[in-house]
């Protein structure tokens, strides 16, 4: 598998885009859900306190077998300045050298594109491109 568009959205937005980049570009769009359903407490008290730590949280089994995968476009919630804790969990699946375009999502404000990309290059992964959408 050569490239794919990654998503992981809590309130449909991320993945209205994410679906709308992955038709544009011909790319096959892999989905990430948690293993069990969020509340919003849950996801925004406890999942803000994980993002900043760049942890991740227990997720379903990706349609798509991410330890194959070369490049993602990865289309994700910004939540506390970081990446959702779903995705987090997604990310640590890819292989050491896979190459990531990351569209970073945020009703309000804008990601720790520093921290971010710094965290990802310690886990081996390459960053080649940051947006920060809002929406």
């Amino acid at each position: 598998m050569s490239e794919l568009v990654l998503c992981y959205s809590f309130t449909g937005n991320t993945k209205h885009l994410a679906g709308e980049y992955a038709r544009e570009n011909g790319l096959e769009l892999c989905e990430i859900v948690t293993a069990k359903k969020l509340g919003n407490f849950a996801a925004y008290t406890a999942g803000c306190f994980k993002a900043i730590k760049g942890a991740g949280m227990p997720i379903g089994d990706p349609a798509a077998n991410l330890a194959e995968c070369e490049a993602a476009q990865v289309f994700a919630p910004i939540w506390a300045g970081h990446i959702a804790p779903p995705m987090n969990s997604a990310l640590a699946l890819l292989p050491k050298g896979a190459k990531l375009g990351l569209h970073m999502v945020s009703g309000s404000g804008s990601g720790n594109q520093d921290g971010i990309t710094e965290r990802l290059r310690k886990m081996g992964l390459e960053v080649t491109a940051y947006e920060d959408i809002r929406k």
